[in-house]
């Protein structure tokens, strides 16, 4: 590290230092920042790990710390609602399922959210692929946890109807689910999902039935239309 001479006028010592401290101090920060970056990633695809395994234990208050603020703050959703509404509609469906194989983790560009990749059976020995998401958040990893009720809405439509997972109609096993369980729901206050919108907005039941039921007709709808 290049040092400045001891012989400077006292004048110009008092900006030197400030100078040498502030470059220290830019240093550290530059510093800090770089191994928040490196570590990013793993520290990242670790927490999807462990919320995978939260929802393949079927605990509902790990997978809950995961909640995103947003959802939180805009659907009403607390831990002690969301236990009820794991216990109550969610697990009693994604119970049915059993992992095949071992997962794989993929960290998606550019480098904000991570996807763990599970191959799962049914008790008819229907076999889907299923992921489950974490994205870095303001603060910590998050994730959208209800949506572990729109795949339970799935899982329930496919085994109803016979088809593969990836076949479903969305919009129908959404509006199915919905139509099931709107009154635990709205008696839990819980009041839509965020997602739909990047501003955060919470989709009200009503607007969501009403976003649904506009692609009824067609017989093409890509898995898109879940909550991105």
């Amino acid at each position: 590290m290049t040092e400045f001479p001891h012989s400077a006028p006292k004048a110009l010592q008092p900006r030197g230092i400030a100078f040498v401290r502030g470059m220290g101090l830019s240093v550290a920060v530059v510093g800090i920042g770089i191994v928040v970056w490196l570590n990013w990633p793993k520290s990242l695809i670790s927490h999807a790990e462990a919320l995978f395994r939260a929802v393949s234990d079927g605990n509902p208050q790990r997978v809950f710390a995961f909640s995103a603020s947003i959802e939180r703050q805009r659907t009403g959703l607390d831990e002690a609602k969301y236990i009820r509404l794991w216990r109550g509609l969610i697990e009693p469906r994604l119970g049915r399922l059993r992992v095949l194989s071992r997962f794989t983790t993929a960290l998606m560009p550019p480098g904000h959210q991570a996807t763990v990749e599970v191959s799962v059976v049914n008790s008819h020995g229907q076999r889907w692929l299923l992921y489950v998401e974490c994205f870095q958040g303001d603060s910590r990893p998050e994730a959208y946890v209800l949506r572990y009720l729109l795949l339970a809405w799935r899982l329930d439509y496919a085994l109803e109807t016979g088809s593969a997972l990836e076949s479903v109609h969305i919009p129908s096993a959404y509006l199915r689910g919905l139509s099931k369980d709107r009154t635990t729901l709205e008696s839990l206050g819980v009041h839509g999902l965020v997602g739909y919108k990047a501003n955060g907005h919470c989709s009200t039941w009503d607007e969501l039935e009403e976003r649904w039921r506009g692609f009824l007709p067609s017989e093409n709808v890509s898995s898109d239309l879940g909550v991105k």
